[in-house]
């Protein structure tokens, strides 16, 4: 296929969806296909300097800016003439998808990185619509549990036409070693690293409920989000803030030294779709500890610890991870045996068979 694709995604930011779509964008434009990546607006400059990528509006519009928006996809889209449109996350896809079928792009592709009830409302019901519509030509869900949410929301318009396509990573990345200075403040202390938004779904307080029962830890959480502050008002008030460093939205390379330098990987989310940060930690070799949900236990199966996140529990397994890994860590090497299975390359390849 020699005619444009041009993926879109709602907000320009490090999020697991945006770098699904980013990866993507980089393997199709490795293959030599005409590709692009565009954001609705931008909330971080995450990907604003990479080849191929296309901002539409500088913030997140107001009410009254969205028609002025809608204008300019509407232009880009005209201009671009795509030969096949693939949207990530919900708003991409209510928004972009009707565009495209309005400007006459044939193929268009719905990616779900989230169950489908965890939506807002109004989306979940013009998902619905739209899918009535013909406005999507075919629904990709990144996981079965994905899938099989969409499915239980409505059999007869999802149960036929939805394919699972599973997130992927690149592989043979350079292993460069890097420098932090946080680093040398942690000396005799076992390194919990999360990676996540900051916010309820990603239950990063059990995070810190945990340092009060390990003395002998320290949490080093990478993401932002609206409970930041919330975050390190509870680490004040149970005594632990000095074991809690909160890095902010940091690079990909950041992420992979904080994995190479941390001893185990704990994930407690509420739930999950198909989690990019856990894929990375499988492929690091960490010792996983992660909340025992369906997301979790159809990527990581038995690679890693899963549990209830309450403090006992959490904190129960996190100890036997550590000792794992001062025992050779044969979790940590499943895990990565275990995430050869999801590469950027089938994820391609199973993109292109969808077109």
């Amino acid at each position: 296929m020699t005619q444009k694709i041009i993926q879109v995604v709602t907000q320009m930011e490090a999020g697991g969806a945006q770098r699904v779509a980013f990866l993507l964008h980089q393997e199709l434009r490795s293959r030599g296909l005409d590709a692009e990546l565009w954001f609705l607006f931008q909330k971080t400059p995450a990907y604003a300097s990479e080849p191929g990528v296309k901002l539409l509006w500088p913030a997140r519009p107001t009410v009254l800016q969205l028609p002025s928006l809608m204008r300019a996809l509407v232009a880009a889209m005209k201009q671009a003439h795509p030969a096949a449109v693939i949207t990530h996350t919900h708003y991409a896809n209510l928004i972009a998808l009707p565009v495209a079928r309005m400007c006459g792009v044939a193929t268009r592709l719905a990616v779900h990185h989230n169950a489908i009830e965890t939506y807002p409302r109004i989306a979940r019901l013009l998902e619905s619509t739209w899918k009535r519509l013909g406005i999507y030509t075919q629904s990709i869900a990144v996981s079965e549990d994905v899938k099989a949410s969409l499915i239980r929301w409505n059999t007869a318009a999802y149960q036929h036409s939805t394919r699972c396509i599973y997130n992927g990573l690149s592989t043979g990345e350079a292993q460069t070693p890097g420098t932090d200075g946080l680093l040398a403040e942690l000396p005799g202390k076992d390194i919990l690293f999360n990676v996540g938004r900051l916010t309820a779904q990603k239950n990063q307080q059990a995070i810190i409920r945990v340092l009060a029962e390990m003395p002998d830890c320290v949490a080093v959480i990478a993401g932002r989000g609206p409970l930041e502050e919330e975050l390190q008002r509870e680490a004040r008030q149970i005594g632990v803030d000095d074991r809690l460093h909160l890095l902010g939205e940091v690079t990909p390379e950041v992420v992979a030294q904080w994995m190479r330098r941390s001893d185990v990987f704990v994930f407690p989310s509420r739930f999950e779709a198909m989690p990019m940060a856990l894929l990375e930690a499988m492929q690091a070799g960490m010792a996983i500890v992660a909340s025992n949900i369906p997301a979790h236990r159809e990527v990581a199966g038995d690679c890693a610890l899963l549990t209830d996140t309450s403090p006992a529990p959490f904190s129960a397994q996190i100890r036997s991870a550590l000792l794992q890994c001062k025992t050779g860590n044969s979790l940590g090497k499943a895990a990565r045996q275990r995430s050869l299975s999801f590469t950027v390359q089938a994820m391609a390849d199973a993109y292109m068979e969808a077109l």
